[in-house]
């Protein structure tokens, strides 16, 4: 890391994920990560996927950036509610487009609800944070540039979320609700009619019927692409799977 700082002072990207097969999985800490924080103040993407050391002090420091557009803290399990909060009243909030927290389940809805402040966030994921209810969701409601949602697999979350995403989220593409087993077609039929809903993700979600996504298929003018469990086909007439198969993208899983 020391070296990093010395030597790469401009470095706009980042990648320390262990996931990165080119370098391989780096062991660093809390201090090296903020001295690069404080001396590369030109950052724009910074991946740490499933860099476990990464804790609130990081994000501390990281929430001081003015550049920094994309930030990937996926499988970051030592991230609390405190580091959260930290990103949500820094400078970084003016910067931040991409957020992703995927099963960072330390986070509870109290630092959830502060994301909202994030005012130039475009897409975030939050799947499988455990933790997540419809509290924080609805919350995240008033971003007012929000794009994308990604919120695979939060088991508590119900129609109400749907309902106010629907509602307030106007400029959403895309929404990703596989294996949120609680909502229904009632908060399903609230994107009806949706203007920019071009992809939606709906796989495992047993509560959905063919017909509550044949209602938002036949009245969400963008709609391209339809991610759907395998049981729906059995629901399906001859004539609705050759239409949906003719104007949409289908995976099934």
């Amino acid at each position: 890391m020391k070296l990093i700082v010395e030597s790469c002072p401009n470095i706009k990207y980042l990648n320390l994920s262990y996931y990165n097969h080119e370098v391989g999985k780096l062991e660093f800490d809390d201090v090296g990560l903020c001295a690069i924080a404080d001396a590369c103040v030109n950052l724009f993407d910074v991946d740490l996927y499933d860099c476990v050391n990464v804790t609130d002090r990081s994000l501390k420091v990281i929430a001081e950036a003015t550049c920094l557009e994309r930030l990937y803290l996926a499988e970051c399990f030592l991230i609390t509610d405190v580091g959260l909060e930290y990103l949500a009243n820094g400078d970084l909030k003016f910067c931040l487009k991409t957020l992703l927290l995927r099963k960072c389940d330390r986070i509870t809805d109290n630092a959830i609800i502060h994301l909202k402040k994030l005012v130039s966030l475009t897409t975030l994921d939050l799947s499988e944070c455990d933790n997540a209810t419809d509290y924080g969701v609805v919350a995240l409601c008033e971003l007012p540039n929000i794009k994308a949602l990604e919120l695979n697999y939060l088991f508590n979350i119900m129609d109400i979320s749907l309902l106010e995403i629907a509602r307030k989220c106007l400029n959403l593409s895309l929404i990703s609700l596989n294996g949120c087993n609680r909502i229904t077609g009632v908060g399903l039929h609230a994107f009806s009619g949706h203007q920019c809903l071009v992809r939606i993700l709906l796989h495992s979600c047993y509560n959905i019927s063919w017909e509550d996504v044949k209602s938002i298929a036949l009245t969400c003018p963008s709609l391209r692409l339809l991610h759907l469990s395998s049981t729906l086909k059995q629901q399906m007439s001859r004539p609705d799977y050759e239409y949906i198969g003719n104007r949409f993208t289908v995976s099934w899983e």
